[in-house]
């Protein structure tokens, strides 16, 4: 068994990169002490972001038992004239309180696994679009990017990825 947790966050590969990828970041750069990254997007209201989060996330998790694989809540911080993120930055897990590094790097939102409600409120009043996708949403999805390089390094190993690993949460 392979447990790692805040390193593989920052790791070259890691977390962060994988999410990163799946919102199609380019050139994501590292931010929040190594941990995030942020990047530019292709244009995506907050709305079509949060909705893409549920989708492409909810397809890259072990189904629970009962409800969605991933809840996804948003606070949409955009004005009239910008409603559009173009600058996202992504940090897994409990990422909320990690704000102002997200606004420090000029990023238009921050897509995280969990932000409390202080968060959310700070955050839009300093203009910072907000996306909280799950905790295990925003973790689980290394497994298999780990899974595929382990199978590449060492073809004569069968490598699994758990599939009883849920998000300890049902969602109505």
């Amino acid at each position: 068994a392979i447990c790692m947790h805040t390193n593989l966050d920052a790791a070259e590969g890691g977390v962060n990169e994988v999410l990163a990828g799946i919102f199609d970041i380019q050139n994501p750069e590292p931010f929040a002490g190594g941990c995030g990254r942020v990047g530019e997007i292709a244009p995506l209201s907050v709305v079509e972001l949060a909705e893409k989060a549920q989708k492409e996330l909810g397809a890259r998790c072990n189904l629970p038992e009962h409800g969605p694989a991933v809840q996804v809540k948003f606070v949409d911080a955009g004005t009239p004239q910008q409603k559009l993120v173009h600058r996202l930055a992504v940090i897994s897990g409990a990422g909320g309180s990690l704000f102002e590094d997200a606004i420090a790097v000029g990023a238009d939102c921050l897509l995280t696994g969990e932000a409390n409600h202080h968060h959310a409120m700070d955050a839009a009043r300093l203009g910072l679009s907000l996306i909280a996708a799950g905790h295990y949403a925003t973790e689980f999805p290394v497994t298999a990017a780990v899974a595929e390089k382990l199978r590449d390094a060492l073809p004569e190993l069968e490598v699994l990825v758990s599939e009883a690993n849920r998000d300890p949460y049902t969602y109505l």
